[in-house]
């Protein structure tokens, strides 16, 4: 396998993309040809017809059915309990590691992060994707493996101590570390839960984490409002689930 060095990708996770997710979507493959990104959006719901989807040339609509996760062991990504086994997460993980391994950097953001602009994109892709393996909001240690508090019961089994974990709402993720990823997907037969997952494969491996400042908005929980948003421009602001407000707060920037 051949991959050239700064072919990225950028991938947003949905159930079904809303008209606001493909507008920005659209903003951002047409910015990021200058700089070798490729925009994805991954599809989770297989009832949707990628043929109502208003979308452009420069994006890349993906669906993937759940027998082929369940296949190639990717489940379980997000699960803690209830019917969902699958999710978009576990599709993009199978599409970058089995499907498509030609990038050496993945984005993956979930739809209810916001991003500003474009720009805000663009700066934090190149201020780390080159120099990291795993990049990630925050990171969490438990060193000892104590599994009495927070989800880290699920952990046990599935790594020894010592652990990390974060918030992983939007991550970037060298291609050694999605090989690191799927070596122990293949190994398990399916994908611990994505919270400490990618935190502690890095770790273990001696890995390259950073959690840039501009993540540092990225949390389980806030309210934010647009003077928020317009001291810090270059951040990225989780979650902010009205995805109307998204749009027109981005329309309000000018740079």
């Amino acid at each position: 396998m051949n991959v050239q060095a700064g072919n990225s990708a950028f991938c947003f996770l949905t159930c079904t993309p809303k008209p606001e997710t493909l507008e920005f979507a659209r903003e951002l493959a047409q910015d990021a040809l200058q700089y070798n990104v490729d925009v994805f959006i991954m599809i989770d719901f297989n009832n949707v017809n990628l043929s109502d989807i208003n979308a452009s040339p420069n994006i890349q609509l993906l669906q993937i059915p759940n027998e082929q996760c369940f296949k190639h062991n990717y489940r379980n990504t997000i699960w803690l309990g209830g019917s969902r086994v699958v999710t978009a997460w576990d599709k993009a993980l199978l599409y970058f590691n089995l499907i498509n391994k030609n990038y050496s950097f993945v984005w993956l953001s979930e739809d209810d992060v916001f991003f500003p602009s474009v720009q805000s994109f663009r700066s934090l892709h190149e201020l780390y994707s080159n120099t990291s393996d795993f990049i990630v909001p925050s990171i969490e240690l438990n060193l000892l493996g104590d599994a009495s508090y927070w989800h880290w019961g699920w952990a046990n089994g599935n790594f020894f101590p010592p652990w990390a974990h974060a918030m992983v709402n939007v991550i970037g993720l060298s291609q050694r570390m999605l090989i690191a990823v799927d070596n122990h997907v293949q190994w398990l037969g399916r994908v611990p839960f994505h919270e400490f997952l990618f935190n502690i494969i890095a770790m273990h491996l001696n890995y390259t984490i950073v959690a840039p400042p501009e993540l540092t908005t990225d949390v389980w929980l806030a309210s934010y409002s647009f003077e928020d948003i317009r001291r810090r421009p270059h951040n990225l602001y989780h979650p902010l689930k009205n995805l109307t407000i998204q749009k027109l707060w981005r329309q309000r920037f000018v740079f």
